[in-house]
């Protein structure tokens, strides 16, 4: 799971990228299963699986996918596989040969392999390519040179594929013109360490062109590093699932473990005049509903998970601007209320004038 002596222990960005998988797992399995008319299958594959657990018993990715599969295993959920593969030979006897395993193998179909990262991604592309099969993908890779543009638009580009990739933003920054590095989305410059994770996420986004898609990053500090998972999705709904599992990680923000605007300080240290990323996106929000650049609450909905905002956050600021007579009404922010119940609703801006 990570290049410190993974056998021993987690340390605590593993851990990080463990419940973000976990919690992610925990609510996404639900909506394919109770969605078997339009999916014949769940396929999860774990491309960099490891040993399946530490020498001190906590569990890895092998494990929280099984164990978040078992939950919601039962006669009327379609067929679900599970394929994990690693390049080295020991992590695959050591996951194969646990006792735990046989329990779900049982119920499930698993898959176990020892091979590298492009075999296991070539191998996937009947899942990836399907729109009958439900998809995710976790690439715990080492470094960065595995997320490469060609595997990443191959991603994006599949229909019914959500997927959450590790990627080590430090190493990219500190070698960024390395020979290794030349088929990896990068930025042109970076700026302040803090924002190292976004400015690679963004990079990976602009690679993408215009296409309507999904791109969210969680920035873990580790040490005087910041690294991160990168998330994509090209459903609403992924993107909804995924914000909600950060900012379970991150009530303060939902994007990290730590504060942007100073690292060495906890939530509760930090100054109430300090612009926040709730507050910073609020009057981004109440400038593009007053120049009329969003219309509608599907309009809002949309652009606050591109932003990574918590729905329910911005249901609130809503309440505001209708209370600081901006808008007439509220409206409604949610998923069910906008896709599953059609409830899209026009905004009604008040005559107040514009404060510039």
């Amino acid at each position: 799971m990570g290049k410190q002596n993974f056998f021993d222990d987690f340390s605590e960005a593993t851990q990080i990228k463990i419940d973000l998988l976990r919690n992610y797992l925990y609510e996404w399995l639900p909506v394919f299963i109770h969605s078997p008319q339009f999916f014949e299958e769940i396929h999860i594959y774990d491309t960099f699986c490891g040993p399946g657990k530490t020498k001190n018993g906590k569990l890895g990715s092998p494990f929280v996918i099984m164990e978040a599969v078992l939950n919601y295993t039962s006669e009327k959920t379609p067929p679900i596989k599970i394929f994990f593969s690693d390049a080295k030979k020991e992590h695959i006897e050591n996951l194969t040969s646990s006792k735990e395993l046989h329990k779900i193998k049982n119920k499930n179909e698993i898959v176990i392999s020892c091979k590298d990262f492009s075999t296991a991604f070539e191998d996937a592309q009947p899942s990836l390519r399907s729109k009958r099969i439900a998809t995710f993908m976790f690439i715990d890779q080492f470094g960065v040179i595995n997320l490469t543009k060609e595997i990443f638009l191959q991603l994006c580009n599949s229909p019914c594929t959500d997927w959450m990739a590790f990627c080590s933003s430090s190493t990219l920054r500190r070698f960024r013109e390395h020979e290794n590095f030349k088929d990896v989305p990068k930025p042109e410059n970076f700026g302040a360490l803090k924002d190292s994770h976004r400015e690679v996420t963004e990079a990976y986004r602009l690679a993408l062109g215009t296409k309507d898609y999904y791109l969210l990053p969680f920035s873990i500090k580790q040490g005087k590093n910041i690294n991160g998972i990168i998330f994509g999705s090209g459903h609403v709904l992924g993107a909804d699932k995924f914000i909600k599992v950060c900012w379970k990680e991150d009530t303060f923000a939902g994007q990290a473990n730590y504060h942007f605007d100073n690292m060495e300080a906890s939530n509760k240290q930090c100054s109430l005049l300090t612009p926040t990323k709730l507050t910073l996106y609020e009057e981004e929000l109440k400038s593009l509903i007053q120049y009329k650049t969003i219309k509608t609450n599907q309009d809002i909905y949309e652009h606050s998970l591109q932003a990574g905002i918590l729905p329910k956050k911005v249901s609130k600021m809503i309440k505001k601007f209708v209370t600081t007579g901006i808008l007439e009404k509220t409206v409604l922010i949610s998923y069910d209320a906008i896709y599953k119940k059609k409830n899209i609703t026009p905004l009604l801006l008040t005559k107040k004038k514009i404060q510039l």
